[in-house]
């Protein structure tokens, strides 16, 4: 008999207690078998339930996005640029400013680290003050800003993108 794996955020897990054994449920090998977490790896668990068959993946907490060169978390009420995982969807949201001048073609805003990065190229349209820029996403993880709108100090986030 093989060792069921699980696949999270791209990874194979193997579904196994320690040494390769079984996990059983709350009661033992005897009782019915309990819901079971098992760590999957830094960015999330899966919870694997017996009763209906279905595995569950929390997302990972909201974290703060590493910011790049001449760029800072927009300031005062708006929402700090950060990422987060849930299953195989990255979320990406908040505010950028540089912090001198405006924004130009081909500013890094930000880098988004491995597990968490697109398998491909992607584009979004994005606002501030009722302007529209365009972001890139890359395999690499870097969010660049491209032809921004003239006078663009500043942009929001709110991305949604697939790992797999």
């Amino acid at each position: 008999m093989g060792v069921l794996h699980v696949k999270v955020g791209g990874t194979w897990i193997p579904i196994a207690g320690e040494g390769g054994t079984p996990i059983t449920g709350p009661a033992g090998p005897q009782g019915p078998p309990g819901p079971t977490a098992v760590s999957a790896d830094a960015r999330n668990t899966a919870i694997i339930s017996p009763t209906d068959s279905l595995i569950y993946v929390g997302p990972t907490a909201w974290t703060a996005l590493p910011i790049g060169p001449n760029i800072a978390a927009h300031t005062g009420t708006a929402q700090p640029p950060q990422y987060r995982l849930e299953g195989d969807v990255v979320r990406v949201r908040g505010w950028f400013s540089r912090t001198t001048g405006n924004l130009v073609n081909g500013d890094l805003l930000g880098t988004l680290p491995v597990g968490f990065r697109p398998p491909f190229s992607l584009e979004y349209a994005v606002s501030y003050s009722g302007q529209m820029s365009i972001i890139g996403v890359g395999p690499d993880g870097t969010l660049t800003c491209l032809f921004p709108t003239a006078a663009a100090t500043a942009c929001t986030l709110a991305l949604t993108f697939a790992v797999t």
